[in-house]
């Protein structure tokens, strides 16, 4: 206990020293989200649910009790032997009944048979949801917590670009004291540093609103997140070939399939329904009449047979239900592949189009931030405009900015991806 107590203070105050990292999220999401332990929790009852229907072969022993009042006297038990003076039966106008009664399942058609295996494709189903629910909790974690970051970078970006401003700022500020630069140039530097401080002020906010969402999902409060490594490594990415492997995978699909198998299970369970059955019966009673105080016993056993002959069309109403229910989960498992190839297409375009963006806004920032010393040195030497320099300041800041976010929202496509083929690595 006191070994366990240490681990969980350790982890804690690992969290909170270096933060929390997007793993250790997405575990903590999996093993502490409500709807994840909602559906384990009802696995575990079909899995009671199947071991109760298997039971049903052992049959069902009861005690019986029944108290009768009649108008005129009746026989405690069945007439056994021929009455005579010496030994009259005993009659009676009130009477308690009290025994055991037992029932046994000889053959009743498969039913049990298709109740066990019903049960064991809901537990299949089931097993899908949650897999299918633990990847959709870690995709939705992995998602804030990488949007969060992705805010974080930009404030940094925007405190980098308030700082420079108001380096500009004092710059500008001794120019214009000095007699060299214009009171207009201050104006327009101090509009500027204003418009970033708001720009701040409101990236801010939205990366609290991140982190509380993140938190939800997460089940504790999180002090700060460390900033994955993102090993970029682009490459092409095929949609055909990423398709063939989730159909393997992919627990939607595999759901999808369950839900069709169930309802060809439901429907051979009808036809069962409706079948021979034969079942033994026995019982031991006692009857107590309270007119003669006689105490009389009686057993009886029994072997029954039934068949329904007429249902009123029951039994075709139900199975054409069934056949219904199986071609719609037919046509949804198809519904589900088609969907599932839309998003795998969509995100593999994502992810082309991003790598394509990544490279083109490398170069993009190698030349803003050219072009912002250039601007810089004109300025300062009197032979440049504010209004470029500024313009220059702010591209730099959108491009430096730009790259950032293309690197998350790469990140994001590929655990999009992982989600759907549900695997840890996409090589």
């Amino acid at each position: 206990m006191g070994a366990l107590l240490t681990f969980l203070l350790l982890t804690v105050m690992t969290l909170t020293a270096f933060g929390l990292e997007l793993e250790q999220a997405k575990e903590l999401a999996v093993k502490n989200y409500p709807k994840v332990k909602a559906l384990e929790e009802e696995l575990k009852g079909e899995r009671f649910r199947e071991e109760a229907a298997r039971r049903k072969r052992l049959g069902e022993l009861d005690l019986i009790g029944n108290y009768s009042t009649y108008n005129r006297n009746y026989m405690l038990t069945p007439l056994s032997h021929l009455p005579s003076p010496l030994n009259p039966p005993p009659f009676d106008s009130k009477k308690l009944s009290y025994g055991i009664f037992l029932s046994i399942p000889l053959y009743l058609g498969g039913v049990i048979g298709k109740e066990v295996e019903l049960s064991r494709v809901k537990q299949e189903l089931l097993r899908s949801s949650l897999k299918l629910t633990k990847w959709q909790v870690s995709l939705n974690t992995a998602l804030l917590f990488l949007e969060a970051l992705a805010v974080k970078e930009e404030i940094r970006a925007t405190k980098e670009y308030i700082e420079s401003l108001k380096t500009l700022y004092r710059s500008t500020e001794a120019g214009v004291k000095a007699g060299k630069l214009a009171e207009v140039d201050l104006m327009k530097v101090s509009y500027s540093l204003k418009e970033a401080q708001a720009q701040l002020e409101k990236l801010e906010e939205s990366y609290r609103a991140l982190k509380v969402a993140l938190e939800t999902f997460v089940g504790r409060e999180i002090k700060e997140l460390k900033k994955p490594k993102i090993a970029y490594s682009p490459r092409r990415w095929s949609s055909e070939e990423l398709f063939k492997k989730a159909l393997r995978r992919n627990s939607r699909v595999r759901k999808a399939s369950e839900k069709l198998k169930l309802a060809e299970v439901e429907k051979r369970l009808t036809e069962a329904k409706y079948g021979v059955k034969i079942t033994l019966k026995g019982s031991l009673v006692r009857n107590y009449g309270f007119d003669s105080g006689k105490n009389e016993a009686y057993g009886q056993t029994s072997i029954n047979l039934s068949l329904p002959i007429f249902t009123g069309g029951r039994k075709k109403l139900e199975l054409l239900e069934k056949e219904r229910k199986r071609a719609a989960a037919l046509y949804k498992k198809e519904e589900v592949e088609r969907e599932l190839k839309r998003e795998i297409a969509r995100v593999a375009a994502q992810l082309n189009s991003i790598q394509a963006e990544i490279e083109a806004e490398k170069e993009g920032l190698k030349l803003a931030k050219e072009v912002e010393r250039i601007e810089e040195l004109k300025y300062l030497s009197g032979k440049g405009d504010i209004n470029h320099l500024l313009l220059a300041k702010a591209n730099r800041f959108k491009s430096e900015a730009k790259l950032n976010s293309a690197y998350y929202r790469w990140l994001e496509g590929v655990e999009r991806l992982k989600a759907l083929l549900e695997v840890k690595d996409e090589q």
